[in-house]
């Protein structure tokens, strides 16, 4: 097969792949025919893998992703390291061979202190850490919707009233203010108090993967300028000389400069895969919703799906949400109908939802006085 195409192939697979254990609890994937499907490949592999191996897989798996270590910022800091160990031994003399008179280095810099800053703010910000102290300042922000939230519950660990849009986090034994999500990459919650740090890190990280792909892009097509690499040709089987094409140029920059061109390539699969979460992260914020509030939807409109008789004869107080009941169109109390609409009971239009993600002290405190 074509290295080329085996190249898009491999690189497509590994998105798919990585995007189906992000979202793996999506009722898109979990239902219809891509369920079945993923049903079959996990019954396969229980056949073929030993249950040993399987066990020894799930412990590792359990330890790193479902315990706080620090295994995924220490992966994160070396890959940095090993690209712009890339862009000074491969990109920096090209650059500085083309365009002498450029400062190369200036940018580059700056967007990594940058990214590093929000990075350390997201890794060591409290994400709104409920305590004894605080509770009551968190139970005054947000309103019980009766549906995802109810009033007058405590946390079975750590026996605090649960203010509304809070969560405990298992991996972190706390009770976290607008709980998101816990995040590997930043060994911390994802909270009321530092998700804005949160998406400041995947914007700069994109910013500085754009930059990479620019750039590095540039330093190959620069190289294959000086070669003469476009215009050269090629003896194919036949014995036939053929001008060249892009798949067999493409191997030849792979073999003149293999870790540019690799680095190139998997910045550029990143970008993709960071890209889509981070939109996801953004539509999120703009509906004021947060990653747990998405996933206990789900799990609740799936429990309807399998228990839809029991589902309908609850009634939820719904009185309080002028706005959902305006987009609903009526004043139906039924859970179903609820949970099955666009309504979202924490939205205050974009603009405020923005702010309330990136002015959180000041959202609090405003919050507090009005009650």
């Amino acid at each position: 097969m074509d290295f080329l195409l085996m190249l898009i192939i491999y690189c497509i697979l590994f998105i798919v792949g990585t995007l189906c254990v992000l979202y793996r609890d999506a009722q898109l994937l979990n239902s219809g025919p891509i369920g079945v499907l993923k049903n079959f490949v996990i019954e396969t592999f229980n056949r073929l893998i030993p249950q040993s191996l399987q066990n020894g897989c799930f412990n590792l798996c359990e330890y790193l992703l479902y315990r706080r270590n620090s295994f995924f910022q220490l992966i994160f800091a070396v890959l940095l390291l090993l690209a712009h160990a890339v862009w000074l031994v491969d990109m920096l003399p090209i650059l500085y061979h083309h365009y002498p008179a450029h400062n190369h280095t200036f940018w580059p810099f700056v967007a990594v202190f940058v990214n590093y800053y929000c990075w350390h703010k997201a890794w060591t910000g409290d994400p709104g850490t409920i305590t004894m102290k605080s509770v009551n300042k968190y139970m005054q922000v947000y309103q019980y919707d009766n549906v995802l939230y109810e009033s007058g519950k405590k946390c079975s660990t750590c026996q605090l009233p649960k203010p509304a849009r809070s969560k405990h986090c298992s991996i972190c034994n706390r009770c976290v203010h607008r709980f998101d999500h816990h995040c590997i990459w930043t060994n911390n919650c994802v909270g009321g108090l530092n998700h804005r740090y949160f998406i400041l890190f995947m914007a700069t990280l994109l910013a500085m993967f754009m930059q990479g792909i620019y750039v590095g892009t540039g330093c190959i097509l620069d190289f294959a300028h000086e070669t003469r690499l476009f215009k050269a040709s090629f003896r194919d089987d036949d014995g036939q000389i053929m001008p060249i094409t892009v798949s067999i140029a493409f191997q030849h920059l792979f073999m003149a400069l293999p870790r540019l061109v690799f680095l190139v390539i998997a910045v550029i699969v990143l970008t993709i895969l960071v890209g889509i979460f981070f939109c996801h992260h953004l539509y999120l914020i703009f509906t004021n919703q947060t990653t747990n509030e998405r996933h206990k939807l789900q799990e609740f409109k799936y429990q309807m799906d399998q228990s839809n008789s029991t589902y309908q004869s609850e009634t939820i107080d719904w009185s309080r949400q002028s706005k959902c009941d305006k987009h609903s169109g009526n004043r139906s109390n039924d859970k179903r109908n609820v949970l099955h609409s666009n309504c979202r009971p924490y939205s205050r239009g974009i603009l405020n939802n923005f702010l309330e993600v990136f002015l959180p002290h000041k959202f609090i405190h405003s919050r507090i006085k009005q009650n």
